[in-house]
C-alpha cells in the first residue's frame, strides 16, 4: 500500500508499525491463552507531523473480523482535549465540514455515520440551534462501510482500500488540521 500511495501521490503511511495492529498477547509465560483479540485491523494515517500519530490522526481503517468486516475514516474516541479541539473546528468550519460529509464519492465510500447511541444531551459552549449540533454532540466522528469478508481474502481487497484513501483524503486533512494546535 506504501507504493500505491506513493504513485497515487495520496498523503497516507502505510508500514508494518504504524499500520498493524496488535492480534496476540505474548502467551508464552501466561495461563491464559484466548487470542487478545479476534480481528484485525489495519490503520494508515494521513501524513501529519505529531507524537503518537497512529492514536491521533485521522485516516483509513480496515477491519477484519468473522462477519463483520468493515473500512471507515475519521476520529474514533479522540481524547478529551482533541474532541473539543474537532468540535470548534467543525462549528467554527460547518459549510466546508458539510460539503466534505455530503460529497458524492465520500458517500458512495462512507454511508454510514457511526453511532453508539451515546450522545450528549448538551455541550458545554455550544446550542441546540448551531447547525452542527448533530455532530457535536457526538464523542467522535467516523463514517463506515460494510465490506464483504470474501473482499479480504482476494487482491480486490487492494483496490478497495485504494478507492477508501482516495474518498476520505480531504475529510482527514480537514480533521487533522487540528492536530497542529495540540
Amino acid at each position: 500500500m506504501n507504493e500505491l500511495f506513493s504513485q497515487t501521490n495520496l498523503p497516507y503511511i502505510a508500514d508494518n508499525k504504524t499500520s498493524l495492529f496488535r492480534i496476540n498477547r505474548d502467551i508464552r509465560f501466561s495461563t491464559n491463552k484466548e487470542p487478545y483479540k479476534t480481528n484485525i485491523g489495519v490503520f494508515f494515517p494521513l501524513k501529519v507531523n505529531v507524537d503518537n500519530i497512529k492514536k491521533l490522526a485521522s485516516g483509513v481503517y480496515m477491519h477484519y473480523q468473522p462477519n463483520a468486516c468493515m473500512a471507515a475514516t475519521g476520529m474514533h474516541n479522540p481524547e478529551p482535549a482533541l474532541l473539543k479541539l474537532l468540535r470548534k473546528k467543525i462549528s467554527e468550519n460547518w459549510y466546508d465540514f458539510e460539503s466534505l460529509i455530503e460529497d458524492k464519492l465520500f458517500n458512495e465510500q462512507f454511508p454510514k455515520l457511526w453511532t453508539d447511541g451515546n450522545d450528549l444531551k448538551v455541550v458545554r459552549g455550544y446550542r441546540e440551534s448551531d447547525p452542527a449540533f448533530k455532530f457535536l454532540k457526538k464523542k467522535d466522528i467516523t463514517y463506515y462501510c460494510d465490506i464483504q469478508q470474501e473482499v479480504f481474502y482476494t487482491e480486490e481487497l487492494v483496490s478497495v482500500t485504494l478507492k477508501k484513501a482516495i474518498a476520505s483524503r480531504d475529510f482527514s486533512i480537514f480533521l487533522n488540521d487540528i492536530l497542529l494546535e495540540l
